[in-house]
């Protein structure tokens, strides 16, 4: 480097994502997925009782969460993140093999923001993360 050379200090910002799922192998692919994409920094957890601790360090601004986890349901978690002033704004993906109609469709009153039916395509997923943060900003 040369005398009066800039440093470009530049840096970008991906979107956080944290995913709860108590099924290990999905967060291994998911977290995978979004490394090889490159745009998402992610993080996951398959214990939803961590997932406070995990948000107040990690500050995801998209939240995929399973509603079927082992020990609580995830409908429950979103709930209560909804209902807390300091995660109320995080963008949060429910996602099960098992599900009602009222899910899907965001009539349940579950607060989810959207909906995956299990199994999906990360280009599926994607295209929700893109919707929910292009209406968030």
């Amino acid at each position: 480097m040369q005398k009066g050379d800039k440093l470009s200090c530049s840096k970008v910002l991906k979107t956080k994502i944290l995913v709860i799922d108590d099924d290990i192998n999905i967060c291994w692919v998911l977290e995978r997925e979004f490394e090889l994409d490159g745009s998402f920094d992610a993080l996951s957890i398959q214990n939803a009782f961590m997932a406070g601790a995990k948000l107040e360090e990690f500050k995801p601004d998209i939240v995929l969460l399973d509603t079927h986890l082992d020990g609580i349901d995830g409908r429950d978690v979103c709930k209560f993140l909804k209902q807390n002033a300091e995660f109320k704004d995080i963008k949060i993906i429910g996602m099960s093999g098992i599900y009602l109609q009222e899910e899907i469709t965001g009539q349940d009153g579950n607060g989810f923001d959207a909906f995956l039916k299990k199994p999906f395509k990360f280009s599926e997923l994607k295209k929700k993360i893109h919707k929910l943060l292009k209406y968030h900003n």
